[in-house]
Order: C-alpha cells, then sequence, then structure tokens
C-alpha cells in the first residue's frame, strides 16, 4: 500500500529461482505456470483480462488452498489452461 491508499501487487514468483514445473521461459514470456492466462500462454500479448484471469487464479487457491490446475510438468499445465474449464471453489 501507497501513501495514497493504492494497493500494488507483484509477481513474487519471478524473483525466486524455480524449477521447471513451477516456471516457465518462452521468449519474452516468464512467470508462474500456475497464474498464467490462456492467452499468454499462446505468447499472445498479456491485457486487463489477464490480470484478472491471473487474480482468478489466486482468489481460487485463497478459497481451496489449492491451484485449480497441476500437472507433472510444466506444458501439462499449460494446456489445462488453455482447454480445461475453471474447477468450482465447492
Amino acid at each position: 500500500v501507497d501513501k495514497n491508499g493504492y494497493i500494488k501487487i507483484t509477481d513474487f514468483g519471478i524473483s525466486r529461482a524455480g524449477s521447471e514445473d513451477t516456471m516457465t521461459q518462452t521468449r519474452s514470456i516468464i512467470g508462474s505456470i500456475h497464474y498464467l492466462s490462456p492467452e499468454q500462454i499462446k505468447g499472445e500479448m498479456a491485457t486487463a483480462r489477464s490480470d484478472i484471469y491471473s487474480l482468478g487464479i489466486i482468489l481460487y487457491e485463497i478459497l481451496t488452498g489449492k491451484v485449480p490446475f497441476n500437472g507433472d510438468t510444466a506444458v501439462s499445465i499449460a494446456i489445462k489452461h488453455s482447454q480445461t474449464p475453471m474447477p468450482s471453489v465447492r
């Protein structure tokens, strides 16, 4: 929170070392695979919708204690983000 009361969120996932299943780097894309939006996974430009998607993943994790899509490799997780409907929090 800054002096004007604005909240700033950063991606702490890229500031620490990660393994292949938690981090991905493709051309200029880098970030935690669990939180990347489908368009980012496809190599498209990130937009405000991408941020909303990633925030939704964070909220899902807060409510359930787990990320909605998991897998053995970054590729398997990316495919789930792109092709699998979001599971219910129930």
